[in-house]
């Protein structure tokens, strides 16, 4: 005599590999890929700009306002900035996948790494 379980969905129920799959295979990579892009393109820029310069000085002012007005080093300064994103994102997708899954102790660790890279960008910019 064979018995058959039927299995009820359950209130907290983890979200679907299919969810999980066209997060980790489509949107990170995809990111990914847009930020080094925009990276390179900045450094690119700006290392073109200073060599098609005479003369550049070197105390740059390293902002946004700075780059906008054709500083070839802020430019090339914004382009680093934005590649230390990279890390942050992959990071930061990591955790949403865990939170989904509600894995608390990979939640814990993937947060403390956000934290401290966090922190250390942070802290690295104001030094």
């Amino acid at each position: 005599m064979r018995t058959t379980e039927q299995t009820l969905p359950l209130p907290h129920a983890q979200p679907s590999n299919e969810d999980d799959d066209v997060l980790l295979r489509r949107w990170t990579p995809l990111l990914l890929r847009a930020t080094l892009i925009v990276a390179t393109l900045l450094m690119l820029t700006g290392v073109v700009m200073a060599h098609a310069k005479t003369a550049v000085t070197s105390t740059a002012t390293l902002s946004l306002t700075a780059a906008l007005h054709q500083n070839p080093a802020a430019l090339a300064m914004l382009g680093l900035m934005t590649l230390t994103l990279v890390p942050l994102i992959r990071v930061a997708f990591c955790l949403m996948l865990f939170l989904r899954r509600r894995n608390l102790i990979y939640v814990a660790m993937t947060a403390y790494v956000l934290a401290v890279l966090t922190a250390g960008i942070a802290l690295g910019r104001m030094g």
